[in-house]
Formats: C-alpha cells, sequence, structure tokens
C-alpha cells in the first residue's frame, strides 16, 4: 500500500481500526505528526501502515466478534506490534491468516466460514 496524502492515511486508519477508541488514538497521533509538519509518507511510515523496505507480508486478523482487520508486518508479531497492540490482544483473536482474506462471518452461527 503506497500512503501520499493525509486522506489516504485516514482512510487506511478507519479500515484497519478495531474499535472507536483505536481509531481516535491513531486519528490524533496523525493529526500531531501533521501538525509537526511531517509528510502523510513519512508518518505512515511511522505508524506501520507502510514499511519503508515494503518487507511487509499482509495478514489478515479475525476476531472473535466478528470483525476483521487486515495488517502488515515482517510477521504476525511484528503486524501486531505495528498496529499497537500489546500481548493481551492475541486473547481476543480467533485466528489470523498470511496473504489472503478468505473467510467471512456468519451473523446466525457466530463463526468464521470459508468464503465459497
Amino acid at each position: 500500500m503506497t500512503i501520499k496524502t493525509w486522506d489516504q492515511l485516514r482512510e487506511a486508519i478507519v479500515e484497519r481500526s478495531i474499535n472507536d477508541r483505536e481509531e481516535r488514538n491513531q486519528l490524533e497521533a496523525m493529526e500531531g505528526w501533521k501538525d509537526d509538519g511531517y509528510s502523510a509518507e513519512w508518518t505512515a511510515r511511522r505508524m506501520g501502515y507502510v514499511d519503508a523496505v515494503n518487507e511487509n507480508k499482509t495478514f489478515y486478523i479475525y476476531w472473535r466478534d466478528g470483525k476483521k482487520q487486515k495488517m502488515q508486518g515482517r510477521d504476525i508479531a511484528d503486524a501486531f506490534s505495528k498496529a499497537g497492540f500489546g500481548g493481551g490482544a492475541i486473547n481476543a483473536v480467533d485466528f489470523y491468516k498470511e496473504g489472503v482474506d478468505n473467510y467471512e462471518w456468519n451473523k446466525e452461527t457466530h463463526n468464521w466460514e470459508a468464503k465459497p
């Protein structure tokens, strides 16, 4: 993902955030770096939305509450760290997959199911 503008970074934050609190925190951090004169591209890299040398892998996190989230990092631990999660967050994860999003939440059974 290449982020060049503040609007692109804002969209990435909203898409990736798992809850309102995380979204507010990320947007506040973004605004702080913007006010300090940093570029959107630098800020996106600093916040973990892109990697300076583009060695990130993409992971899809499937949360137990039916939400899914796209993260990037050298490995799953790096992806969680870049997203701002601590060690306790793993307890809320149902599972994760690298590379391809091929599950959807069944609202009736409250389970993740492979896409047909």
